[in-house]
């Protein structure tokens, strides 16, 4: 029995979506392999669990739930249409889950570069309900939409989905290129109005590599937009997992790079501190060269996860009359205890050599 020729043409296109999501596994792995040391020292060698460690971790290695079935959905031939429809709605959801906490990192480094402003808070918390409501709602219809028939290439093709409604799932591409694009230049306003001045090389990393990351995310979505509206039935989820990945490893990426400006911060500020002698620790002008970051309390705080876990082993609190030391999980100097204390809006440091 001979086939029409548009459901011969099914079979390239389907095996190139299964290899972009293979290429997609391949990568997050690498990008792993790659960052493992920094994560270890920057996310697992502190002890407490904070608000953004929870969102870092779910962020990412929920691939590890989506990444195999979607492998399973494409390689694992003989599977029933309504185990393929499973599949893909199990992997869907835990894609659009992983990415929706990659883009609350995003969010982070957007509130840490306006300065920590409440205004900025309040902004983005209701871009980001606004953003998650539509997609989701996107995602749910899209999902209840898809109709998957056997196989006609049993031996080639593990799944066929027969039916969707495309226009949903380009909508859901659509908002989420326009929300890259505003947060992105977000990111340069604030980038450009807070730090063009700063030639401090790891603040400038920071802003150069996130808006980076913000270009090529906004290029995926363009492409996946293209796609779902003038490409192939076949290729609808072509880059699905291409922009899940993306969002994964860009994201968790700007956490630890920013984890590392901060640590390097209290760093600095301990020898700048030792080096002076003095007590009137905030009187040192630490960006004087430009070589050393310098961040707010608060721009702290919310590096650290919505807690001090990250600093050294004593912080200072001290605001009006009265200060609370806090117990955390790191110091730069296994003899001495760093402590923290602020001051106005800016944190001041204080060397305290065990009495023992």
């Amino acid at each position: 029995m001979s086939l029409p020729v548009e459901l011969l043409h099914s079979v390239p296109r389907l095996r190139h979506v299964a290899y972009v999501d293979l290429a997609s596994l391949v990568y997050n792995l690498a990008d792993y392999m790659q960052t493992s040391e920094w994560e270890y020292e920057y996310i697992w060698g502190e002890r407490k669990w904070t608000p953004v460690k929870v969102t870092y971790v779910i962020g990412r290695y929920l691939g590890l739930i989506d990444y195999p079935l979607a492998f399973i959905y494409h390689h694992m031939l003989g599977l029933t249409p309504t185990q393929c429809n499973i599949l893909f709605d199990i992997a869907g959801c835990s894609a659009l889950t992983g990415a929706t906490f990659g883009e609350i990192l995003m969010f982070l480094r957007v509130y840490i570069l306006s300065g920590c402003s409440k205004i900025v808070g309040w902004y983005l918390t209701i871009h980001f309900s606004v953003l998650l409501l539509v997609i989701f709602a996107c995602a749910i219809v899209y999902l209840k939409s898809l109709v998957y028939s056997p196989s006609p290439f049993p031996t080639l093709i593990a799944c066929y989905m027969s039916h969707s409604n495309r226009r949903y799932l380009s909508v859901m591409y659509g908002v989420v290129l326009v929300h890259q694009i505003t947060v992105m230049f977000l990111s340069l306003w604030f980038g450009l109005r807070n730090f063009r001045h700063s030639r401090n090389p790891l603040l400038l990393i920071l802003y150069r590599d996130g808006t980076l990351y913000f270009i090529i995310l906004s290029a995926v979505s363009i492409a996946n937009v293209a796609v779902v509206i003038a490409g192939p039935f076949e290729y609808q989820t072509l880059f699905l997992t291409a922009q899940r990945a993306l969002h994964s490893t860009l994201s968790t990426r700007i956490i630890l790079k920013m984890r590392e400006m901060a640590r390097r911060d209290l760093v600095f500020r301990s020898m700048a501190h030792a080096s002076h002698g003095g007590l009137q620790f905030a009187d040192v002008d630490f960006e004087e060269d430009g070589s050393i970051p310098r961040f707010t309390s608060r721009q702290h705080e919310f590096i650290a996860a919505g807690g001090p876990a990250m600093f050294s082993k004593h912080l200072r609190w001290a605001g009006g009359t009265g200060s609370e030391t806090v117990s955390t999980g790191w110091g730069p100097d296994a003899d001495a205890d760093v402590g923290l204390a602020t001051q106005g809006r800016d944190f001041e440091l204080e060397t305290r050599r065990s009495k023992d």
